[in-house]
């Protein structure tokens, strides 16, 4: 597929991140894009001011701005990574989205 793509879901059950949560999750990359982020949403806007969006591969993120937090461990074409994410280091507060992003 071509072009942008940008998807959030509902979670069942919103959870309150805290300064001590933690994301875990494997990441492969087939086919790097110019940008690959994951983000934990309270409401509809990505870009809302609260650090919520990981950037974890993409040829096109050189570093963090405005709509998420460039991740250290880089993931490159054809690759995988373990993730381990202070999340509450970046933000506190609720999530009721899972967001997903592909440029």
């Amino acid at each position: 597929a071509l072009g942008n793509s940008w998807k959030r879901f509902k979670l069942d059950t919103p959870f309150e991140v805290t300064k001590s949560t933690v994301l875990k999750f494997s990441f492969d990359v087939p086919h790097q894009a110019e940008a690959h982020t994951l983000c934990l949403l309270n409401g509809n806007n990505a870009i809302d001011g609260r650090d919520d969006c990981f950037a974890t591969s993409g040829l096109e993120v050189k570093s963090s701005s405005n709509g998420w937090k460039k991740m250290d461990l880089w993931t490159t074409d054809g690759g995988s990574n373990e993730y381990e994410i202070w999340v509450g280091s970046y933000f506190t507060g609720p999530v009721t989205y899972i967001g997903f992003g592909q440029e």
